[in-house]
């Protein structure tokens, strides 16, 4: 499935804290303390309340592909931060506000042939 749904719920994720980010060599997965989870193997930023880019996938070293190239990793400062409210862009993206103002979206990467990111439970995948 391409594109993230219109109708995508994310009320899920609200008032919940980030307790865990986990790190795979094309992945990165978002554990929440209300038992939500989302896997990303697409394309994703974090952003300051005021709109300045903090991280994302994009944050390369050299050229290798994939998270083994990465040496810092701002996201982690996301880590005990609570959901505040959520946006969905169809089809394009979704994010997720936290209590501290920043702003995690998640795209979808039509072009590619893989899988976006996966939301859990709820067997959301695009």
């Amino acid at each position: 499935m391409h594109g993230v749904p219109s109708d995508l719920d994310l009320t899920g994720f609200y008032g919940a804290d980030l307790n865990q980010i986990c790190l795979g060599p094309f992945d990165l997965a978002f554990n929440f303390s209300t038992g939500m989870h989302i896997s990303v193997e697409g394309s994703w930023e974090l952003r300051e309340a005021d709109g300045t880019l903090v991280d994302g996938s994009d944050g390369r070293v050299g050229d290798k592909p994939g998270n083994q190239s990465r040496r810092n990793w701002q996201v982690r400062s996301l880590l005990a931060d609570t959901v505040a409210s959520g946006d969905v862009n169809a089809p394009r993206s979704f994010t997720l506000v936290f209590a501290s103002g920043r702003r995690l979206t998640i795209f979808d990467d039509p072009d590619e042939p893989y899988e976006s990111f996966s939301i859990q439970p709820g067997n959301i995948f695009v």
